[in-house]
Order: structure tokens, then sequence, then C-alpha cells
């Protein structure tokens, strides 16, 4: 079990979708281990033991650029966090504590910036470490487990029209098009202090976790969620979902986060219908009840912020940048290179087929010569077949390049 693997294929996509301006969604995909943010589309392995990946999906309000500030300091901060604090630490209790401190940075620099004051964001971040996922959530951006050919929704909305649906007071399919449905109970930072909604379960072997923001909940169906994600690759999926969600008018930022996992390290789930009793709430919002200082952000993080540490200490100095001339490190360089040497072995088939089509063109003008027929553009085709074959010996030399910038400098 101690060189068993788990393995993930990432991607994510925002857009700001067919009516707004500006995006006010944010994401952020990270290798807490390794301490470092990862690209938009990726591929991670981990021993057991050696994996904290963490996915999160923020939509920002209190309109255009301040909006935008508070999610993208909501995902930093998180992060942030995250990676300050050590896995000795349950994920519960880092979970809690990285989504507070997001909280407490926003709703700081609305009471520094009183400019800034009213803007908020939802958070819904993915803590994946072992064969555990842990959901934080405050607001409605949502997180879906797929499994099994199932589908379902991990967290809960906190929101009007979902308390009207929990009560019985309202039918989901009527929620959908509710004149208050966009009306969340809490956001990150538009309050002191905010109820941490958090729930967890195990990972299964070709698990799908997708986190979104409502500009694809409410125009997507989790029936097309299933269906795209079980039979595309993460990239691809993303992208479908998200032109499906512009193409039924896109009235919201749209984003879209998708990781299929698997591995010799995970278990194949043995129910048969995948979901049945997989989730397990640790604690749950209750609109009903007054927040409470849980303290767990200054016990495990201090009162120090990101804010305070990055953007408004006169003290630090800035590091300086390290400049290098190869891409070795970068988390997806082994596909990269992978594609570019098949790249490279297609584009060399493709010059000696068409090298040999300049002899076959030649001998078919001399064919026609001999029945007293002369084909009138035999130079003019020559011409333009060696000039492909001159592009394609530049696209070759391209090629090679990327391998070779994509090609670790480290010693194995």
């Amino acid at each position: 079990m101690g060189t068993s693997t788990i393995n993930c294929t990432i991607a994510a996509i925002t857009d700001v979708g067919m009516v707004r301006k500006n995006n006010e969604d944010n994401f952020i995909l990270a290798d807490i281990v390794a301490g470092q943010n990862l690209p938009s589309w990726c591929e991670t392995s981990h021993k057991v033991g050696e994996n904290s990946l963490l996915l999160v999906v923020s939509d920002g309000m209190g309109g255009a650029e301040y909006g935008e500030l508070a999610s993208e300091l909501t995902v930093l901060s998180v992060k942030d966090a995250l990676m300050r604090m050590s896995r000795n630490i349950s994920p519960h209790d880092r979970v809690v504590a990285a989504v507070e401190e997001a909280n407490h940075v926003v709703w700081q620099e609305g009471e520094v910036q009183p400019h800034l004051r009213g803007m908020g964001a939802t958070v819904t971040a993915a803590l994946i470490e072992d064969d555990q996922v842990y959901v934080g959530e405050v607001g409605d951006s949502r997180a879906y487990l797929i499994r099994g050919g199932n589908i379902k929704q991990v967290t809960t909305d906190q929101s009007f029209v979902a308390q009207l649906v929990e009560r019985g007071l309202l039918k989901p399919e009527d929620a959908i098009v509710h004149p208050r449905r966009n009306v969340i109970l809490q956001s990150i930072g538009a309050q002191e202090i905010v109820q941490v909604a958090v729930c967890m379960f195990q990972l299964k072997q070709e698990d799908i976790l997708l986190l979104c923001s409502d500009g694809l909940s409410n125009l997507v169906t989790t029936g097309e969620m299933l269906f795209f994600s079980s039979n595309m690759e993460p990239h691809l999926a993303c992208q479908k979902l998200v032109d499906i969600a512009k193409q039924r008018g896109g009235t919201d930022n749209i984003t879209c986060v998708l990781a299929k996992f698997y591995g010799d390290a995970l278990q194949i789930s043995k129910d048969a219908k995948g979901l049945t009793g997989m989730l397990q709430t640790i604690t749950a919002f209750n609109p009903e009840q007054s927040p409470e200082k849980t303290h767990k952000r200054t016990q495990l993080l201090g009162n120090s912020s990101i804010i305070e540490r990055y953007y408004n200490s006169a003290t630090n100095e800035v590091a300086k940048r390290q400049e290098v001339s190869n891409l070795g490190d970068f988390p997806n360089s082994d596909v990269i290179r992978d594609e570019s040497e098949k790249l490279l072995e297609w584009l060399e088939y493709c010059q000696q087929i068409l090298e040999f089509k300049t002899d076959q063109t030649q001998e078919a003008s001399d064919w026609l010569s001999a029945q007293n027929i002369h084909f009138t553009n035999l130079e003019t085709i020559i011409h333009q077949v060696k000039e492909g074959v001159a592009g394609l010996a530049k696209a070759k030399d391209a090629t090679r390049e990327l391998i070779k910038v994509f090609s670790s400098t480290k010693k194995k």
C-alpha cells in the first residue's frame, strides 16, 4: 500500500458568459504538498500520504471589479491558508480555518476601504488527501460527485429558495425560475463570521468531482453534467458544459472544474448504485442559528492575513525572479513532451509522403504528355508541394524545440 498511487486528470474553465462585461468568477487548483498552483489542464500522480490537492471555485458579487476582487482574494486566501497549516491538523479543521481566513480577508478589506463594503463571494473548496475528499462551502457554488453512472450534489445551496425547497414550500423544479433564486443567505466577506459547511466522502476508482458556479448549474442539467463528464476528457467536458450554458443565454459568469481520479490506491465501488450512503456531513449550515466564532482561524493561522503579508507589508523584500530556459518543471510537462514526440513522428511521415507527391505529380504530367496532353499547372503544383515540404521541415524543427524545452533538467 506504501507504493500505491492516486492519479488525477484535472481541467478548469471560467468564462464571462454572454451578458456580463466582467468575469467575477475565480478558481484555483493547487498542489498543497508541492506548494504550487497547477495549470488549468494537468495530470497529477502521488503516492498515498503525499497527495494534497486543492480545487476551489468562487463567484464574486458586489459589482464589476469589486466582485472580481472578492472572488480572487477568496481563492488565494484559501490556498494560502492551507499551505501554511500542517497535515497533522485534521482536514476538517484546516478547511474550516482556510474558509474563515478567506472571510476575514475580504471582510477586513471592506472595513479598511469603505468603497469595498458590500463586496462578497461564494466559495466551494475541495481538499483531497489520500483517498478522502473534504468539501467546504459558503454560498451556492456547487460540488457534484459522479460515480458508477450516477451524479450527486454533495453541497447544499445556502440560499433562500433552497430553504423553501427543504421545508416543502417550493418544488425543486420551481426553484429554478423563482424570482429570488439568486438570494444567498451568507457569503464570504459580507459579515464578520460565517458558518462553514463541511462534508466528506471516500474516493473510489474512476470517481469524477465537478465544482461549478451557478452560472453553470442554473443552465445545465445534472443529466448533461453526468453524460459529458463521463464520456469526454475533463478539458473537453468542461468546454462542452460551458458552451451549453452560453447557448442557453449565458446570463452569468460560468466556471467549471472537473477532476477524474484513478490509480491502484483507490478501491472499486461495490455499491451498484454507487452513491448510497457515501456522504458524511460534518458541519451543516443552519440559517436559524446565529454564527459563532470557531476560533479555528486564529488558533491555526494567527492574525496575519494574506493581505498583510503580501500586499500591505512595506518590509517584505521582492523575491528575486529566477530565470530558466527550460519548462521541464511545469506539472504538465510530461504530457506536452509525449504529445510533441508523437507529433514529430507524424510530421516526419507527412513530409516523406509529400516529398513523394512531387515525383508522382511529375510522373502523371509525363504520362499526359505521352498522350499529347499538356498539363499547364505542373510548375505551380510542384512549387506549392515543395513549399509544403519546407513548411513541414520548419514544423519539425519547432516541435524538436518543444520537446527540448519541456524535458526535465533534473537528474533521475
